[in-house]
């Protein structure tokens, strides 16, 4: 889980690992898109930029799975400038799909 002492903006990815556990409980996937939404308004004010780093942080540390096409995204599948494009191209942002890991 996530500690306080290695991480940039721990507050920032444990409101975003809370967001995305709320929906994981409710069987549901989050978008990237979703995420970007969600964390944009007040009081986050979050830019797409901010939000697709949250959530590299939390996958590169197996907080949380990538889905692509019902497929799971590991970096043993893909290579780092795929998942680099599945978080940073808007187009992309409604078909990347989030879960939390348990």
């Amino acid at each position: 889980m996530l500690d306080d002492g290695q991480r940039g903006n721990h507050l920032a990815l444990n409101d975003l690992l809370e967001f995305i556990g709320r929906n994981t409980m409710q069987h549901t996937k989050t978008s990237l898109k979703t995420i970007i939404d969600y964390f944009a308004k007040a009081p986050y004010g979050f830019i797409p930029d901010d939000c697709a780093w949250l959530a590299a942080c939390l996958f590169r540390s197996g907080d949380i799975a990538f889905y692509m096409n019902n497929e799971q995204i590991t970096p043993q599948n893909r290579s780092a400038e795929e998942i680099t494009d599945y978080l940073t191209k808007s187009t992309l942002a409604e078909r990347l799909l989030i879960d939390k890991r348990e």
